[in-house]
């Protein structure tokens, strides 16, 4: 039986709880009668390396699908496209790597440009960062009845009502904006040694 791990966040943006299920959450039912209705797949969007993808359905608004496209060989992963020898290929494994479901629904997504970070708004005052691997962890100290996926919420310290509905990397993903209908901020690491000063 496949087991998918769940990150559920309550309204106030804090990490209500990760825990691994082998059911998802009942899809919305599209309404026939209006013209267009939404149905199917919202958005795709890849990982800068290509091996994650990010996937949202409209009939499950609040939840993000990340499905891992990694091979079973790293050799397979340096091999050039346009090799003269042949060389084996190892087949694609796609598998679902996490469900995120928020208590509200998912309004925009974005990968990093040049790290496997997924972030995420939903129009609350919080910006939602997902990883492969938890931070300080690598994949090789995890047994492999662990997952390494990691996701949390982060606050926007706006100081005025603050509803994030966008977000947008500049291309060197050193700087976030993040906006919502009336306003906007921009994010970026701080030093610890700047912290401290």
């Amino acid at each position: 039986m496949n087991y998918f791990f769940v990150a559920r966040f309550a309204s106030n943006n804090a990490l209500v709880e990760v825990e691994p299920i082998n059911v998802l959450p009942s899809p919305l039912k599209p309404d026939l009668s209006k013209p267009n209705p939404t149905i199917g797949i919202k958005e795709v969007e890849w990982s800068p390396k290509g091996d994650y993808m990010a996937v949202r359905n409209d009939a499950l608004p609040t939840a993000v699908f990340i499905f891992s496209f990694r091979s079973g060989s790293s050799s397979s992963q340096n091999a050039h496209l346009d090799s003269a020898h042949t060389q084996p290929t190892v087949p694609l494994r796609p598998r679902l790597s996490s469900v995120l479901h928020f208590s509200t629904p998912v309004r925009c997504l974005q990968w990093h440009p040049t790290l496997t970070q997924l972030v995420l708004v939903c129009a609350t005052s919080a910006v939602y960062s997902w990883f492969p691997v938890r931070p300080g962890l690598t994949p090789s100290s995890l047994d492999a009845s662990q997952s390494g996926d990691y996701c949390e919420g982060i606050g926007v310290p706006a100081g005025i009502p603050f509803n994030a509905t966008s977000i947008q990397w500049n291309p060197s993903g050193d700087i976030m904006l993040i906006s919502d209908k009336a306003t906007f901020c921009l994010a970026f690491p701080v030093s610890e040694d700047a912290e401290n000063t």
